[in-house]
């Protein structure tokens, strides 16, 4: 009778369908950018995965936070058919899909009056994947958090070491002024807001005149505010020369005078003027050109909330007179400025200043740090925060360099690497997109190759003149 069961079991397992769907599966959200500004967009994509199966149909209902709005839905070119009106999206398509797939795009905009600094989510949810025979296969929640970045870009606090800066909140230039012997300063300020950072702090060098700094602020949401820290160091008085006393021609021995000489044949030395019209120095919105004696032209680029630039130089020779021609108002692309410096005698230079004001959206990068750094045939331990090098080399007058910058936009110049002598130095000097310059130096050892040589000889010297001396006493 047992047996009987079993097979009447097994043949009603056989004669009745029982159909259990393997099918599993997930959705994801997915944005170019999950840091939003107020009244900025992004791109965001829908997708899926499944295993154990294929897929058919999708379902999901697409929501987003207060503050975001969700528009121009768009099922991806994989899916035959669908409707994605108002979030609500439903794709079908007769060639299944299983592995990775996408649903569809749909833009997201925050509100140009939503609170800044805190975090929205994007919910998909109701979500529904239906295999090849259409069931159905109900699939958990998916939460995406954006990040609506603080606009905030002031300073809580602002200082200058050796002067009296007093900060005020609401006050963006400051005019100071110290002590001649004064001969430098440290810059230190703190964002309002933490997410925020600063450029420009630190120590900074004091020439004689006026220096000009700018403490750069760039909020979270990329908005920047610039404060500028103006320092006068006066230049020392000079002593003046003790006056001459007239020569009489007397003698305390010797009552004779002598006459002044009636020869009217005297020479008169007039000095000669200055051909000197080059400048010392030359900055822009208080950043410090590199300057070089054969180099006339100069590039610069700035952020697209820089309108105005300020320049600030000092010639060389104090004699010579500088004027600067061009707007310095700047607008959108190239804007160009020519410095004109005319020495003593009337020679005239031209520096000739390239601003470029990037379009609006596109941010210029202040990393100058090299990734890498190697001399071929030497071991030279870089490290991106050292500085300064020594490279012990032999019979090359030229070192064979590679490096790799952090960012690509940034540009590199090998100064001094030709002719290699002992002393010498090489110098790599990383400039940053916003014009910023770092510069790592390889101080150069040179072995004589002629010491080696110069001493055998020497001892082979030395041996000869023994044998000749121990050769000589043996005769004797």
């Amino acid at each position: 009778m047992k047996k009987v069961v079993i097979i009447f079991i097994s043949v009603l397992f056989m004669i009745i369908p029982f159909k259990v769907s393997a099918l599993t599966g997930s959705v994801n959200i997915s944005c170019n950018n999950t840091k939003l500004a107020p009244g900025a967009s992004t791109t965001c994509t829908l997708s899926g995965s499944a295993s154990g199966g294929s897929v058919s149909s999708v379902h999901v209902e697409v929501s987003g936070g207060y503050g975001l709005t969700l528009s121009n839905f768009s099922k991806t070119s994989n899916w035959e058919n669908g409707d994605t009106a108002s979030g609500n999206i439903d794709v079908y398509t007769a060639d299944n899909k299983s592995g990775t797939f996408n649903i569809a795009t749909f833009s997201v905009t925050a509100s140009s009056s939503i609170t800044t600094g805190a975090d929205v989510e994007l919910i998909a949810s109701n979500i529904q994947l239906n295999d090849e025979n259409f069931e159905s296969n109900d699939i958990d929640t998916k939460r995406i958090t954006l990040r609506i970045a603080s606009s905030i870009d002031t300073l809580s606090s602002l200082s200058a070491t050796n002067t009296n800066l007093s900060f005020n909140s609401s006050k963006t230039t400051y005019d100071l002024q110290v002590s001649t012997n004064v001969s430098s300063t440290n810059i230190g300020a703190k964002p309002t807001d933490s997410k925020a950072t600063v450029s420009g702090t630190g120590t900074k060098t004091l020439n004689y005149g006026k220096n000009t700094f700018t403490v750069i602020v760039t909020s979270e949401a990329g908005t920047k505010k610039i404060y500028t820290i103006n320092i006068t160091r006066p230049e020392p008085e000079k002593k003046p020369e003790p006056e001459k006393k007239p020569d009489t021609g007397n003698n305390n021995n010797n009552n004779n005078t002598t006459k002044p000489s009636t020869n009217n044949n005297t020479t008169t030395n007039t000095p000669s003027k200055s051909s000197n019209n080059t400048l010392s120095s030359l900055s822009v919105n208080g950043t410090e050109l590199t300057l070089k004696d054969d180099v006339n032209d100069y590039k610069l680029n700035v952020e697209n909330d820089v309108d105005e630039v300020k320049i600030d130089y000092k010639a060389k020779d104090s004699k010579a007179t500088v004027k600067i021609e061009g707007d310095t108002s700047l607008k959108v692309g190239s804007n160009v400025i020519n410095i004109i410096v005319t020495s003593e005698d009337g020679k005239v230079r031209t520096y000739k200043l390239t601003v470029t004001r990037l379009e609006a959206g596109k941010d210029l990068s202040h990393n100058n740090y090299l990734k890498s750094l190697s001399v071929k045939d030497y071991n030279l331990d870089f490290n991106k925060n050292k500085l300064e090098y020594t490279l012990k080399i032999k019979k090359i007058d030229r070192l064979d360099i590679s490096y790799v910058t952090e960012d690509k936009n940034a540009k590199v110049v090998i100064e001094g690497n030709n002719n290699l002598a002992n002393g010498s130095q090489v110098k790599v000097i990383v400039t940053a997109e916003d014009g910023i310059s770092r510069e790592y130096i390889i101080n150069i050892e040179k072995s004589n190759s002629l010491i080696l040589p110069i001493v055998i000889l020497s001892l082979v010297l030395v041996g000869i003149i023994a044998l000749i001396i121990i050769k000589k006493k043996k005769k004797i």
